[in-house]
């Protein structure tokens, strides 16, 4: 079954040990680890969860104030993906988070019988796997291109003072939506 997981960098190290405990029990993993110099890091990202048969939501925290988190995970509920949450990390509320509908694993205190409940919770989601929309859905925005994009501006030039006003709008909204 392929996999894909939704993670913040800041669970890296967790995230680490959920991997060597996959990779055990054989499942085609894909996180973006797997990225290299030069491909289109967004693309590849949304072009994995298509792919994927079941996508792993590691909950934390970090992946509930992650823009990319949160559209990794949006998108994957668009393409119908099987939603695994797993937490990683303590959250605020177990009942206010994107994945609140959905029973989670709790891999904060890991030991055989989470093994034993994240195995089954594999086991079942495959015998549910269900084909992609007929119409896919829009790709999500790559999360935080506003700031590229300022930068993309900002580099080698001067701005008059409209570009300023312009510039310190789009600086109020990033703020809003961070």
């Amino acid at each position: 079954m392929a996999l894909f997981i939704s993670y913040s960098r800041l669970d890296k190290e967790v995230i680490d040990q959920l991997v060597r405990a996959m990779r055990l029990i054989d499942e085609q993993l894909w996180f973006d680890e797997h990225l290299s110099g030069g491909q289109e890091w967004w693309s590849e990202i949304l072009k994995r969860i298509r792919e994927c048969d079941a996508f792993i939501f590691a909950l934390s925290k970090n992946s509930q104030l992650s823009r990319h988190c949160q559209a990794e995970l949006q998108y994957g509920r668009q393409l119908r993906r099987n939603i695994l949450p797993v937490m990683v990390g303590p959250v605020d509320n177990k009942r206010v988070n994107p994945v609140a509908d959905l029973q989670t694993i709790d891999y904060t205190k890991a030991g055989f019988y989470t093994g034993v409940q994240f195995c089954l919770a594999l086991q079942r989601l495959e015998s549910q796997i269900a084909p992609l929309p007929s119409t896919l859905p829009d790709d999500p925005e790559m999360p935080y291109r506003e700031l590229r994009d300022m930068s993309a501006l900002l580099e080698n030039r001067q701005l008059d003072l409209g570009e300023l006003a312009n510039l310190e709008i789009g600086r109020a909204s990033c703020r809003e939506r961070v």
